[in-house]
């Protein structure tokens, strides 16, 4: 799929809305070809029974119970479909790669909360790395089942600031 894309002179196009290059590593072009290559697929995602995204959206729609479908910027912009100058889905580049735009996630500041879906929780993604952070201590926080393997940390400390005493 990416050689044809390149073959029907579209680096360019892709390259100037996205930043980045055609290449299999983005999920833009994986997500075209799962579409048109497995049974039912496409029909799911005309439905609205389908959703793509990458694992921050999986973590969040889990972690929200099916309440939430977004994706950080930093996530969104590294598909091949999203235009990082509008800073949305790009409409030319899902018509190329037929990819209907009902199954994107909603795009989100990273910084944003819409991965608290419980008290004192929130989510912090880095790339391809998702971390729940918490801090609920010294009382336990109840983790849902599926996440129970996560690694777990201080989320921060709050002090207030003493002054530094200086050496004579």
């Amino acid at each position: 799929m990416c050689e044809r894309l390149r073959d029907e002179d579209l680096s360019e196009l892709f390259s100037k809305k996205t930043g980045l290059q055609i290449d299999p590593y983005f999920s833009g072009t994986k997500t075209a070809w799962l579409l048109d290559n497995v049974d039912g697929a496409r029909d799911l995602a005309g439905r609205g029974e389908l959703a793509f995204g990458a694992a921050d959206s999986w973590l969040v729609w889990n972690l929200t119970g099916g309440r939430l479908h977004v994706s950080d910027i930093s996530n969104a912009s590294r598909t091949l479909l999203f235009n990082i100058h509008e800073l949305d889905w790009d409409d030319e580049l899902l018509s190329i790669l037929d990819i209907p735009r009902n199954i994107l996630p909603q795009v989100v500041p990273s910084s944003g909360v819409p991965a608290q879906s419980f008290s004192g929780c929130a989510m912090d993604w880095v790339s391809s790395s998702q971390h729940l952070i918490s801090n609920r201590w010294p009382r336990r926080l109840a983790i849902p089942p599926a996440f129970t393997s996560f690694l777990r940390s201080r989320a921060w400390e709050r002090r207030i600031a003493m002054p530094m005493r200086r050496e004579r």
